[in-house]
């Protein structure tokens, strides 16, 4: 099945067009995601009760965390229109839809994916071991949820925001959230390939762009 180069959407300054509307791409760096375990979540972090880790793991480590936000020109308005990990420097040659544990891409028809529901208009990154802990957290801390909303209002850009929360000090375990493009809605995560056969970058899609617009 072939993607999209999402590599495209991650070219600061890159034009598109979406519904005959010109918007601008804009990379903006939001920190490191430290992954402990190396097993990859990505879910909304607010409602997720147990999030299953992706099945391709990586080294453990500290990773860039950079959004592509489309900036619409006309109506002032900008959106998170995808979320990319850098996990090395090489520039993908192919894209792979990523799967969890019991996920066949082979049974896929036309235009379906596998990917994650998002509820609460945030989508986010994390290791697994970090995920055990923020469910833990929402569970059994009163007002924790209120709390990390809060906390995301403080970023906030008309139409966007981002989180970078550390959950265990003393391995700087974290999770990065930040705004899922126009809401709530499915959405797939995608792994790019270098040609030593390696990933090198992991990106949601929030389904805002048609890449093959690209100017």
């Amino acid at each position: 099945m072939k993607h999209s180069d999402f590599s495209k959407a991650f070219q600061d300054g890159q034009k598109i067009v979406v519904a005959d509307e010109e918007i601008i791409l804009k990379c903006h760096p939001i920190g490191k995601l430290v992954l402990t375990s190396g097993k990859l979540v990505a879910c909304d972090p607010l409602v997720c009760p147990e999030p299953k880790p992706f099945t391709v793991s990586f080294r453990p480590g500290s990773y860039p965390v950079i959004l592509s936000v489309a900036h619409f020109l006309d109506a002032g308005d900008e959106r998170v229109a995808c979320a990319m990990i850098q996990i090395g420097h090489e520039v993908p040659i192919r894209w792979e839809m990523a799967t969890i544990s019991g996920q066949d891409l082979g049974s896929l028809r036309e235009r379906e994916i596998f990917g994650y529901g998002i509820d609460s208009e945030m989508g986010c990154f994390m290791d697994v071991e970090t995920a055990q802990i923020l469910m833990e957290k929402l569970g059994n801390e009163e007002g924790y949820r209120e709390r990390l909303i809060s906390e995301f209002e403080k970023t906030y850009l008309p139409s966007w925001s981002w989180i970078n929360i550390c959950m265990n000090p003393s391995n700087g375990a974290n999770f990065i959230a930040f705004s899922s493009g126009f809401g709530n809605g499915f959405y797939a995560t995608y792994l790019g390939y270098s040609s030593d056969g390696r990933v090198s970058r992991v990106v949601t899609d929030f389904d805002l762009l048609d890449l093959e617009e690209a100017v």
